[in-house]
């Protein structure tokens, strides 16, 4: 590493053509170029021990004496900006291709020469190479698994699949295409004409140059604690929003009136200081016991003791009365509220009747959203689009298309669609196989639902049925329902 890039000296003499293929074998290495007088200096420096009076370097001028005709490789760039030609220099009379001198008085300084003369060279490759990482959910729309902006486009044939992949060692190469996530053929290394005979499943895009920005939208925001809200007339209390339902019911009954108002699930206790807010909370309703959303299924093993939905395990902390858990009382947690045994934990039976307090996660107020949840904005559209055509309306809108983060998330989105008998809605996940999945947004695969890995790339989401909330695989241009999603009180 020298100054910011990668260089290596190859102290063999050779013509500039032959230096480049050379170059061209190190990933894809260039001979070196100097863009200001710190890499130039950088330069003397770097070979100052090896006795190199010239060496070769990646620019090549196509006009007699004017600096703008001398391009660096490859398309990178002209000489305007910079140059340390020596007085009389560029001058094509000599040749085309700059060398750097290495020593004596004229050292730091380029001069021009015939191609085919050999000196020494430099190779230069940047300081991080990635592989291509690009998915292409139609010819016109592609991200980048690294978040990175959609600002360069070379595809060139658009295949079944979804993935691309970069031609390299044939008379193709550097041409994109896009493949099955699964194929591991030599195929996907055909030539053009090869590929041109398969018209059928084949499009060609005609400018292989194309630039298109289809980065999404940047929605990061930082919530003040002092602006989060609840909805549903639910309470802040301690970081969590809490109501209280001071009605009897069974487990199942009771988590279901939570689940009507957003999504809510049965109230979670994770540490202390929660278990204090709780005794508080409940202390004037003169109850019993109330309900928590905490689940037992093996004995007496607080580790097997889930909160829901998928939300961890009571290993951290819980405050069980002595001889609980034991699922032989029962595998349903209560939350005793008045008495000697007050704020502590038994399990029972789930028929039995109690009351219950629902919980929601806190959320910051925005009048316009009529969906919010955990501090976003959620906008359901009945209309039907293709992954990239949904995406596009998502993000004229300052959204993307939803990702979701828990199970409690997609309870949550159930919610929105329980006016839908059966539906199928398009969501922001792209699934290259079945371990392995990426949000358009750019936040992290930390979840997923997928039960059927179909054909096609693009997730959708069962809403309205028995597999509600099971994720499946579709081909992306076939049209579905979609939700957006963007930061609470984010607005165009």
């Amino acid at each position: 590493m020298v100054n910011g890039k990668c260089w290596m000296l190859i102290n063999n003499s050779s013509i500039r053509s032959d230096a480049d293929k050379i170059c061209k074998t190190y990933n894809g290495a260039t001979l070196v170029s100097i863009r200001n007088t710190d890499e130039n200096q950088a330069l003397t420096d770097f070979i100052k021990n090896e006795n190199i009076n010239t060496l070769w370097t990646g620019l090549y001028c196509f006009g007699e004496t004017n600096i703008t005709a001398c391009i660096w490789d490859i398309q990178a760039g002209s000489a305007a900006n910079y140059s340390s030609f020596k007085v009389g220099y560029p001058d094509a009379d000599y040749g085309r291709c700059v060398f750097y001198i290495g020593n004596g008085t004229d050292i730091g300084q380029w001069e021009n020469e015939e191609c085919g003369e050999t000196m020494p060279f430099v190779c230069e490759l940047p300081p991080t190479v990635h592989a291509i990482g690009g998915f292409a959910s139609s010819k016109d729309y592609m991200i980048w698994m690294d978040g990175s902006p959609t600002d360069y486009n070379n595809i060139q044939f658009s295949y079944a699949g979804s993935c691309v992949i970069m031609a390299a060692g044939t008379t193709d190469t550097g041409y994109w295409y896009t493949r099955p996530y699964l194929s591991t053929s030599p195929s996907a290394f055909e030539k053009t004409t090869e590929m041109s005979s398969k018209s059928e499943t084949t499009t060609e895009i005609e400018d292989s140059t194309t630039t298109t920005s289809v980065t999404p939208p940047d929605l990061s925001t930082t919530v003040d604690p002092r602006n989060q809200t609840c909805t549903n007339h639910f309470t802040l209390i301690n970081g969590k929003c809490w109501r209280m339902f001071n009605l009897t019911h069974s487990r199942t009954s009771a988590d279901g009136i939570c689940f009507l108002h957003n999504g809510a699930t049965l109230v979670s206790i994770k540490r202390a200081n929660e278990n204090r807010a709780l005794v508080d909370f409940v202390k004037n309703e003169h109850l019993d016991t109330v309900w928590t959303g905490l689940l037992c299924n093996n004995g007496t093993n607080i580790t097997s003791c889930i909160w829901d939905i998928q939300a961890g395990t009571a290993a951290r902390y819980s405050n069980f009365e002595a001889g609980y858990p034991d699922v032989t009382y029962g595998g349903c947690v209560y939350f005793t509220a008045s008495g000697k045994a007050i704020g502590q934990w038994g399990s029972a039976q789930c028929s039995q009747s109690m009351a219950f307090v629902c919980e929601l996660p806190p959320t910051v107020f925005d009048e316009t959203c009529i969906f919010n949840y955990n501090e976003n904005c959620y906008t359901r559209f009945d209309n039907y689009w293709s992954f990239s055509g949904a995406q596009r309306e998502c993000e004229s809108r300052c959204s993307n298309l939803v990702s979701i983060h828990s199970a409690n998330e997609m309870r949550f989105i159930q919610t929105i669609y329980s006016d839908v008998q059966s539906a199928f809605i398009r969501i922001g996940g792209i699934a290259m196989s079945q371990d392995f999945l990426i949000w358009t947004d750019g936040s992290p695969g930390d979840f997923e639902n997928i039960q059927y890995f179909q054909p096609g790339s693009c997730i959708i989401m069962a809403t309205g049925t028995s597999k509600s909330g099971y994720w499946y695989t579709h081909p992306c241009d076939q049209g579905y329902v979609y939700l957006c999603e963007q930061p609470a009180g984010v607005h165009c």
